[in-house]
């Protein structure tokens, strides 16, 4: 049973998914913002960091002790920077070393590319790890004289390192909120909200399954609309894990009258980052995505990304390319729409046709969760839960 059982969601999942990662990996989960910056940063750090304790250990057991106290603070930070670029001059060399013939670059291309990477925790050693381990160091030696310095060292570098990370994550949540207020004086407006996202069965009327959902959240009437959407790509920068696409939709509504036939367009910066919900013990997990999208509304007149013009022309001019294309993403979505939360079914229009239940709320994380366990425990079968974008799941 258990076989059989297994044989047809494997089945199911070919018929669903277009691209083979998706069907072995539909969960794609990125680090933790400040774990990520620990192991860039603390990765370049190791290496110094021996040499900064050895170095210390060397003087401490060498210098004259009427004036060891003054100088230890300084000797790490010192000899650290001799390798502090070494870890990437070596990755570097990997990267050089595994290009295919036809399109290696020299080994200088890497290399600066390299220098470039290191440099920026280069400054970050400089400006906020030096000066507070050597204030660590200080205060260490003069309170706790007993302790060798080596030791004081060991931790002083190690609790710097923790402090520098913490700095970086909130260095970058900063300089998010700055390019949203950059964007929001051109014309952009931003709206913040979680969302899931289960594939459907393309076998199944995904209608059969929001009307079960609509019933038990007590949601309002679907209205369906066309969509296509136009990614391409961006030169923005990610923040802290939150990934940035850029995309020009076009919206035509068939069910409101009071829409006219020519639609709704607009440009679309949507940042995003996935991360697990987590709850008591479960039989199930939940997997959500935090958005940020970030919205300006086109003129009706404009059918692509070409045709804009002012403020916003040079705002796509430093931050997106808009060649190459990738190919348009066509989909049909029926929305149902509660006080807080909302749910989406996206018919994707393509070769095999599949089907998208989007799941969405503001603040109510709480309720987001509900609503995900009822989907996951009423239709097992019918719905896979995902972390994966419509643009991913094309794979062009």
């Amino acid at each position: 049973m258990f076989i059989k059982k297994s044989v047809y969601l494997s089945s199911m999942l070919e018929n669903i998914i277009e691209r083979e990662k998706l069907a072995h990996k539909p969960i794609v989960m990125p680090e933790h913002p400040y774990v990520a910056s620990l192991k860039d940063f603390g990765g370049d750090e190791l290496l110094a960091g021996i040499i900064d304790i050895g170095a210390t250990a060397l003087v401490a057991a060498t210098a004259d002790p009427e004036w060891r106290n003054y100088v230890l603070p300084f000797v790490g930070p010192v000899f650290e920077k001799f390798v502090f670029l070494g870890r990437h001059a070596v990755k570097a060399w990997q990267i050089y070393q595994t290009v295919p013939t036809k399109i290696k670059q020299p080994f200088s291309f890497y290399l600066r590319q390299g220098i470039k990477d290191g440099t920026d925790n280069l400054i970050k050693d400089v400006m906020f790890h030096d000066p507070m381990y050597i204030a660590f160091m200080a205060l260490g030696l003069s309170h706790f004289p007993k302790v060798p310095p080596f030791m004081l060292s060991a931790l002083s570098y190690g609790v710097a390192v923790l402090a520098v990370s913490g700095i970086d994550v909130a260095k970058e949540e900063f300089n998010f909120r700055r390019k949203k207020k950059s964007m929001r004086k051109i014309g952009f407006k931003a709206e913040k909200f979680y969302e899931s996202r289960f594939y459907i069965r393309s076998d199944k009327n995904p209608n059969e399954v929001a009307e079960l959902l609509r019933k038990e959240f007590s949601l309002g009437k679907g209205a369906t609309s066309v969509y296509t959407d136009t990614y391409f790509e961006t030169k923005l920068q990610s923040f802290n894990g939150k990934k940035p696409k850029a995309r020009f939709r076009s919206r035509k509504t068939i069910d409101d009258p009071n829409i006219t036939a020519d639609g709704l367009n607009s440009l679309q910066i949507v940042y995003s980052r996935a991360r697990e919900n987590k709850t008591s013990l479960d039989q199930v997990r939940y997997f959500v995505l935090e958005k940020e999208k970030i919205i300006y509304p086109i003129d009706r007149e404009a059918h692509c990304i070409n045709e804009i013009n002012g403020d916003l022309r040079k705002f796509l001019d430093h931050s997106v390319a808009p060649e190459p294309y990738y190919s348009n993403v066509c989909f049909e979505r029926t929305n149902w729409a509660g006080p807080e939360l909302a749910m989406y079914t996206d018919k994707i229009k393509h070769e095999r046709p599949f089907y998208l239940i989007e799941l969405k709320v503001w603040k109510d994380l709480k309720l987001l969760q509900k609503a995900m366990r009822f989907l996951m425990v009423e239709c097992p079968i019918v719905s896979i839960q995902t972390t994966y974008g419509k643009r991913e799941i094309m794979g062009e």
